[in-house]
Order: C-alpha cells, then structure tokens, then sequence
C-alpha cells in the first residue's frame, strides 16, 4: 500500500501548487490590459464606419425622394455636434402628388427629421466637411430664410436635386478616439463613398 507521502508526490507530480495559478492568473490580467484598448479602438472604429454608412443612406433617401416628389431637398449637419437632418427646399412649394406609396413614406420620415432633426450614436460627431457652389446653390445662399437656422454652427447645405444630381461635398465624422472617416458625395451621380479610417493626418488641409 502506497503511504500517503507517496501519493502527495503522486498528486503533485499532474497538478498545480497555488502559487503557479496565481502566477497563471496575473499573466492573463497583464494579456488582457494590453490587449483591450486595441480591442476598443477597432470596436470603436467599427461603429464610426457604420454612422459614416448611417449618413450615406441618409442622402441616399433625401436624393430618391427628390427625384420622386420633384423637388430639391436640402441636408444639414452641425459642426462639432451630432444633430442633422434633411428638408424640403422651399415649405412654399406645394408637393407634387404621386401614387408611390413607398416615395410618399419616404416623404414623410424626411419631413419628420427636418422638425426635431436626428442624432447621430452616442460618442459621434460631425469633425466638418465642405460644399462645393455651384450656379444653383447661389440662389439657396441668396434666401438663407428657406434653411433650418436653429444652430449657429451648421456646415454649408448639401442640396439633392429632382434629376438625381447633388452638391459636390465631403463630410467628416469622428469618434472620441480622434478617429475620422470622410465621405465624398458626387455632385453628378449623386452617390457618396465612405473612406477607410483616418488619423488627424490623413485629413485634408
């Protein structure tokens, strides 16, 4: 018969003293410090893509609904903040009837957001963008009592035209992890391209 001393080193021999696990356990706390902010950072990163996608299918309405209802519709977004949203160029124009349920829907979230306007998520704002004039946006620059006026730090309008054109603009939107994605709104196709992530040097001058 085995004695007891015997089948402790036995024992031993397959298992772990405390002292190894607690060496164990400190070794993966230390794994995961180091691996979590990488870890944030491309969730983060994630999320602000997904919003820079949230915004394209925002034009993408305003510019369907345009070419549906006749009419110009305008965007608007403030700098450094997270509200935006999308209106009729002129309330003073009667809206052409269509037989399009989806196009009248449409119609109708759009319409919505141009009152209380829409946020982006949590963590998210608009860093700036530019748009470029044109001959037709002189006449918006000429009646700024047509736009929502209720900030102080709105970026310059991009306007969706009734034959599928838009203005030339570019958009930036950022996180608090100073991460930026950028999109680029064609004026003649209307269709906007989201970028990659970008570091504060990767923006344009």
């Amino acid at each position: 018969m085995p004695t007891d001393r015997a089948r402790t080193k036995r024992q031993n021999r397959y298992g772990f003293t405390l002292l190894e696990l607690l060496l164990v356990l400190a070794i993966l706390v230390a794994v995961v410090a180091i691996a979590a902010p990488t870890v944030n950072g491309s969730l983060d990163g994630y999320r602000l893509k997904q919003t820079a996608e949230l915004i394209n299918g925002e034009w993408t309405k305003a510019r369907n609904v345009a070419i549906r209802n006749g009419r110009i519709y305008v965007f608007q977004y403030e700098v450094e903040g997270t509200r935006y949203w999308t209106q009729p160029w002129s309330s003073s124009v009667d809206e052409t009837e269509t037989s399009d349920s989806s196009a009248s829907s449409e119609i109708m979230q759009i319409q919505t957001s141009a009152d209380g306007g829409k946020s982006l998520p949590d963590r998210m704002s608009f860093f700036g963008g530019e748009t470029e004039s044109d001959s037709r946006t002189a006449t918006l620059d000429a009646d700024p009592g047509a736009l929502d006026t209720q900030s102080s730090q709105l970026g310059t309008p991009i306007v969706f035209y009734p034959d599928g054109t838009t203005s030339t603009a570019r958009v930036i939107l950022t996180n608090e992890r100073e991460q930026y994605v950028m999109l680029n709104l064609r004026g003649l196709t209307g269709l906007a391209r989201v970028s990659e992530l970008l570091t504060e040097d990767d923006l344009p001058q």
